[in-house]
């Protein structure tokens, strides 16, 4: 029973996927704008990454009898920002376009705020091992 459990989410994730992946194209068709882009999930990851930290440093500073000013503020930098991207997705799209894809984006920007510092972190270690990398070998004759 477990491995059909199993299974079955996995068919349902992979079907959500190919949904986002179809929404992605019919509206890089319609208005040559994608859902899922590089910019996109970077933004994301910022706006995830903003409400993160200040919730964070909001509750340490309400723990530690600090200035919850500071946490606060990055969590309404976050949340502007969001409403912000929301705002600029409804006008590059059309309503329905735009509700949908709104809907993806803030289960995405969930998940972010999640585990958003950790994907940061992951991005600057893979950045930095990237950069270190082995520099291609020419051979002269």
């Amino acid at each position: 029973m477990l491995v059909l459990k199993i299974f079955g989410i996995f068919l349902i994730v992979c079907l959500i996927f190919n949904g986002i992946s179809e929404l992605n194209k019919s509206c890089k068709e319609k208005f040559n704008r994608s859902f899922i882009s590089a910019e996109a999930i970077g933004f994301q990851l910022v706006v995830g990454t903003l409400i993160f930290v200040g919730k964070l440093w909001y509750k340490s500073a309400l723990t530690n009898n600090g200035d919850i000013l500071n946490g606060q503020l990055l969590i309404g930098l976050g949340i502007i920002s969001g409403i912000g991207y929301v705002i600029h997705l409804y006008k590059t799209t059309n309503f329905l376009y735009g509700s949908i894809g709104m809907i993806i984006i803030l289960i995405f920007l969930a998940l972010y705020i999640y585990v958003g510092i950790y994907f940061v972190i992951f991005y600057i270690f893979a950045s930095i091992v990237t950069s270190i990398a082995a520099k291609p070998t020419r051979i002269i004759k």
